[in-house]
C-alpha cells in the first residue's frame, strides 16, 4: 500500500469535503502534510468537530458558495462520505491534480466507482490507485484518481489561504511593503458576501511574491491578481487589465483604507471604476446608452449608475453616468483604451463595436496591415524570412523599420493591450522589435469558420501569420509575429510605430489603388485568393469579358499571360485571344463554364472535352512550352467553344524539351528542384489530377480507341461509385449551407 507521504510533499494543498471525522486530517498531519482544509456546508457539523477535535479547530471552514467544489486552490481534493458523488462532476474538480475518494460499499461510493471507470474510458482521469491513510487510532483505504489534463493554474484567479484570512493576508502585504491596490468594493472588507472576489492590481516586480503568499496554503476566498503590464498568469483576456501607464498611475495614487487596505485615492478610484464599467463590463454594467443594439440586463448585479454618480459627486465632478458620457470623459482624461484593445473588448460587446464604428473614422484602406516581429524573432534573425513569406501570400511591403529599445518600450505600452509578455503558446515572443507595413490590394474574405474566433479581422490573408510563425521558426508554440486586425488598428500602429512614414504610406497606398483601379463596369469579382491578381467579370464593348489586374510586383506573371494569348495562341487555338492590354491588366473573352472540373467534384469530364484538353496540352508541348499550373480546375468548358485553357502565370519555356509528350511537365509532373511552380511540391501529375476527371489511365487516354475508352470509363465509374456518391452528397450539403 502507498502512504500519503510517498505521493505528495509538504507543499501540497489538501482540501477535504464531506468529512464527519478527523481521520484524514490526523493521518496527513502525522505524515508531515499540514496544508489541510476541511469544507462543510453544515455549521452544526463544523461546531461539533471544532468542539470535539482540537486539531480541526483552525482548519474547518463553513462555506455558502454554491460553486465551492471549483472555487478553491486544492492540489488534492478529498471527497469523503457522500461527497464521493462529486466525482461525476469532472469539469468542476479538474483544477486539482488528484482526487481522493472512499471506495466503501455504500450507494454513493459505488456511484463514484462507476464515475472513475467512465472518466478513465474518456481519458479524463488515470486508473485509481490505492492509498492508505493511517493515524494512531485506525486505518482507511482510499483511492486516488490523477487528472490527465488539469486546468491551467497560471491565471489571475488565486485564493487567500484560510490560515491567513483576509486581514492576515493584507497585513502580510503591508509588512513586506508590496506595491498593490484593491481596485473596488473594499468598503465591505473584511466581511465579504459569498461568491465575492477581491480584485488586486500590483506591480510587475511584486506579482510573483504576492502569488507565493496566495499559494502558501489551501483557501476558498477568490482573488483576481493583475500585474501592471499583464504578465503571464496575471492578465485580463491576454492583455493588461489597464493600459500599463494607467496602472502605474493608480499604484502611485493609493491611500490606506481603515489603516489596513491599500486602495486608489478617490479620483483614481472613480476613473478606474468608470473604466471597468464601460470597457470591461460594457452592457453588463447596466449603464444606460443611446445604442439600441446594446442589450442591457434587466437586473444587473450592481447599480453602477448610482455608484458612479455618488463617486463623481464626492470628488466634485458633474457627469451623467451613462456609457457615452463616461466614454467621452475617459477619452478626455487619456484613459480610453487604444483601438486594438477596444477591438479585443468588442468581441463580447455590441456597444463597443458600435462605438468603434462611430468614432473610428472612415477607413477605406482595408488592405493596410502592420506586422510586428517581436524580440525573440529578431534574436533568431527571421525578419527577412517573414518579409518573403508575406510577399508570397500576397502582401506588398510598403516600409520596414527596426525599433530602438526606447521606441519599443514606449510604443509597447499603447499596443496589444500593453501586454507583450505572453503569446499564443508557451514560448513568449517579447516586446515589439521590427515593423513591417504592408498593403494588400485584393483583401481576401475571412473564412466562415474563423469569423467567430477572429471577429475583428477584416482581411482573411492576415490569418496566414499563424503558418508563417511556424514556418520561419519551426516551433509550433513560439509567437514571434503579431499583426493589426483591421484598418483602424493598422493606422493606429502606423501612428505609434512609424509616425514619420505616415505621409509616404498614404501616398504609396494611393499609387497602388490607382494602379489596380478598374474603369470598366464590374459585373462580378471572380478572384479566389488574389495573391498576385484580381479577376473580374466586366462589361467590354457591349459584351462580357474577363479582366485580370496584377499587382505591381507580379508583372512577370502578366507578361506570361500576354505571351500565351498573343504568340502561343498561334500554335494552340484553345488559348483565349487577348482583347485589351494595360500596364497592369489583361482582358480576354468570357466563356461560360458549364462543367465543374475539380477532381473532387464527383463527376467525370465528358470524353469529348477530355480529348480536347489533352490535344491542347500536346499543342503547348509541341511549341516547346509547359503550362506548369495545368490541372482540370484551370480549364473552362464552353458549350460553343469547347475546352479553353486559362491561367498562364507559370508558363515555362523548356531549356531542353522532353523527348515525348508523356514526359512533359504538364503530364509527368515537374522534376525535383524545379522552382517555377505555384507550390513546393509538383502539382501536375496525370494520375493525381487528371485521372479522377477522365476515368482513364494516361496510356488509355492517348492511345485507346473511342469505343474502348467509353468502356473503360464505365468500368471506372462502377468501381468508384461509392466515392463519387460521397462527393456528390458533400457538394449538395455545401450548396445547402451556402443558401442558408
Amino acid at each position: 500500500m502507498i502512504c500519503p507521504a510517498k505521493i505528495w510533499n509538504k507543499n501540497t494543498r489538501f482540501i477535504e469535503i464531506g468529512a464527519t471525522k478527523p481521520l484524514i486530517a490526523t493521518a496527513l498531519k502525522q505524515s508531515g502534510l499540514e496544508k489541510y482544509l476541511l469544507l462543510t456546508r453544515d455549521s452544526e457539523t463544523a461546531k461539533q468537530l471544532k468542539g470535539t477535535e482540537p486539531l480541526l479547530s483552525n482548519v474547518i471552514e463553513v462555506i455558502h458558495d454554491k460553486k465551492f467544489l471549483s472555487h478553491n486552490n486544492a492540489d488534492v481534493l478529498i471527497l469523503s462520505g457522500k461527497a464521493a458523488r462529486f466525482l461525476w462532476k469532472h469539469r468542476r474538480i479538474r483544477h486539482a491534480e488528484d482526487i481522493v475518494w472512499d471506495p466503501s460499499l455504500f450507494p454513493y461510493n459505488i456511484s463514484a466507482f462507476l464515475a472513475a471507470v467512465v472518466h478513465f474510458l474518456l481519458w479524463n482521469q488515470k486508473l485509481p490507485r490505492p492509498v492508505l491513510f493511517k493515524n494512531n487510532k485506525c486505518l482507511r483505504l482510499m483511492f486516488v484518481n490523477s487528472i490527465r489534463r488539469p486546468k491551467n493554474k497560471a491565471k489571475a484567479r488565486c485564493y487567500i489561504p484560510q490560515a491567513l484570512g483576509i486581514e492576515g493576508f493584507f497585513n502580510c502585504l503591508e509588512k513586506h511593503h508590496f506595491r498593490y491596490a484593491i481596485l473596488r468594493w473594499f468598503e465591505q472588507l473584511p466581511n465579504l458576501e459569498a461568491n465575492e472576489d477581491i480584485d488586486i492590481l500590483c506591480s510587475d516586480t511584486d506579482v510573483e511574491k504576492i502569488r507565493d503568499v496566495l499559494l502558501s496554503g489551501p483557501g476558498t476566498q477568490p482573488v483576481d491578481l493583475y500585474s501592471t503590464s499583464g504578465l503571464k498568469g496575471s492578465n485580463f483576456k491576454n492583455m493588461a487589465y489597464f493600459q500599463p501607464h494607467l496602472a502605474e498611475e493608480i499604484l502611485d495614487h493609493t491611500v490606506l483604507y481603515k489603516d489596513q487596505y491599500r486602495v486608489p485615492d478617490p479620483e483614481y478610484h472613480f476613473m478606474s471604476m468608470a473604466y471597468h464599467a464601460v470597457y470591461h463590463k460594457a452592457e453588463q454594467s447596466g449603464l444606460p446608452t443611446v445604442h439600441k443594439a446594446a442589450h442591457l440586463p434587466e437586473h444587473p448585479k450592481r447599480d453602477f449608475k448610482t455608484i458612479l454618480e455618488k463617486m463623481a459627486k464626492k470628488i466634485g465632478i458633474k457627469i451623467e453616468a451613462d456609457m457615452e458620457s463616461l466614454d467621452n470623459f475617459l477619452k478626455e482624461k487619456g484613459w480610453r483604451p487604444a483601438i486594438d484593445t477596444l477591438h479585443r473588448f468588442a468581441s463580447d460587446s455590441k456597444w463597443i463595436r458600435e462605438t468603434i464604428k462611430e468614432g473610428g473614422g472612415n477607413y477605406s484602406d482595408h488592405g493596410l496591415t502592420v506586422f510586428v516581429v517581436r524580440q525573440t524573432g529578431t534574436e533568431l534573425g527571421v525578419e527577412q524570412k517573414v518579409i518573403n513569406e508575406l510577399k508570397h501570400v500576397g502582401f506588398d511591403i510598403l516600409y520596414t523599420k527596426q525599433l530602438t529599445p526606447e521606441e519599443a518600450e514606449c510604443a509597447g505600452r499603447t499596443t496589444r493591450g500593453g501586454n507583450w509578455d505572453i503569446g499564443l503558446g508557451k514560448e513568449r515572443g517579447g516586446p515589439p522589435s521590427f515593423i513591417i507595413v504592408c498593403y494588400d490590394l485584393f483583401p481576401a474574405p475571412v473564412p466562415k469558420n474563423k469569423q467567430k474566433l477572429y471577429p475583428g479581422v477584416t482581411n482573411g490573408r492576415i490569418l496566414r501569420k499563424h503558418k508563417i510563425r511556424f514556418k520561419v521558426t519551426n516551433h509550433p508554440k513560439m509567437n514571434i509575429l503579431h499583426s493589426s486586425d483591421n484598418p483602424e488598428e493598422a493606422w493606429h500602429y502606423v501612428e505609434v510605430f512609424t509616425p514619420e512614414f505616415m505621409d509616404e504610406i498614404q501616398q504609396k497606398i494611393a499609387e497602388l489603388e490607382t494602379w489596380s483601379q478598374t474603369d470598366e463596369q464590374v459585373l462580378q469579382v471572380l478572384s479566389r485568393r488574389g495573391r498576385r491578381a484580381k479577376v473580374e467579370l466586366i462589361e467590354f464593348n457591349g459584351d462580357k469579358a474577363i479582366k485580370k489586374t496584377f499587382k505591381p510586383d507580379a508583372t512577370k506573371f502578366m507578361e506570361r499571360e500576354k505571351f500565351a494569348m498573343t504568340e502561343l495562341r498561334k500554335s494552340c487555338p484553345r488559348i483565349p485571344p487577348l482583347l485589351a492590354l494595360s500596364p497592369s491588366s489583361i482582358t480576354y473573352p468570357y466563356y461560360t463554364k458549364s462543367i465543374d472540373l475539380h477532381r473532387k467534384s464527383g463527376r467525370l469530364l465528358p470524353l469529348k472535352y477530355a480529348r480536347q484538353a489533352m490535344e491542347a496540352i500536346r499543342q503547348v508541348y509541341d511549341a516547346g512550352y509547359a503550362l506548369i499550373d495545368c490541372h482540370p480546375g484551370n480549364l473552362v468548358v464552353d458549350k460553343m467553344e469547347g475546352v479553353m485553357l486559362i491561367d498562364f502565370e507559370y508558363l515555362y519555356k523548356y531549356a531542353t524539351k522532353p523527348e515525348s509528350f508523356e514526359q512533359c511537365y504538364d503530364i509527368a509532373g515537374c522534376p525535383l528542384g524545379f522552382t517555377e511552380q505555384p507550390h513546393a511540391k509538383s502539382l501536375n501529375n496525370y494520375d493525381k489530377f487528371w485521372k479522377p476527371c477522365t476515368g482513364l489511365t494516361l496510356h488509355s487516354m492517348l492511345y485507346n480507341s473511342l469505343c474502348l475508352q467509353h468502356f473503360k470509363r464505365t468500368a471506372y465509374c462502377i468501381t468508384r461509385a461509392p466515392l463519387m456518391l460521397f462527393y456528390l452528397l458533400r457538394n449538395i450539403i455545401k450548396n445547402d449551407n451556402k443558401k442558408v
